[in-house]
């Protein structure tokens, strides 16, 4: 399971005055795939991305994106994607459908070359 947080739209699309968040499953590729072959199969790029999410309506929405999806492990917190974009239909994202992610860890050795004081030393 993953955190994903943001200020985007709630169900009532409104702007949310305080940050959102929800727990939402990490896809398989194939799983997305087979959910929406048309919308995944022109946009899910393994390696790049990845999708995660419900297809109960619980969802990322409009003005989510460059949110962070963050998973914890050992007490410890992680990045693991940053909101991109969903299914739309109309002006907001479809909630029954997975939501697709960009993968952080294709980006680490640029974010490593770029944030020279970064540390991934634990604190003990």
């Amino acid at each position: 399971m993953a955190t994903v947080v943001g200020f985007g739209l709630t169900n009532n699309f409104k702007a949310s005055g305080s940050l959102l968040e929800t727990k939402m499953p990490i896809k398989s590729h194939k799983e997305c795939y087979l959910s929406d072959r048309k919308f995944f199969g022109k946009y899910l790029k393994p390696g790049d991305n990845f999708c995660a999410g419900y297809t109960n309506g619980t969802n990322v929405g409009k003005g989510d994106s460059g949110g962070s999806l963050a998973v914890e492990k050992d007490g410890r917190w992680f990045i693991r994607g940053v909101v991109s974009m969903g299914k739309k239909l109309q002006n907001d994202t479809v909630p029954h459908s997975y939501s697709l992610f960009n993968d952080v860890a294709n980006y680490m050795d640029w974010i490593v070359e770029n944030t020279p004081d970064l540390s991934f030393q634990g604190s003990n």
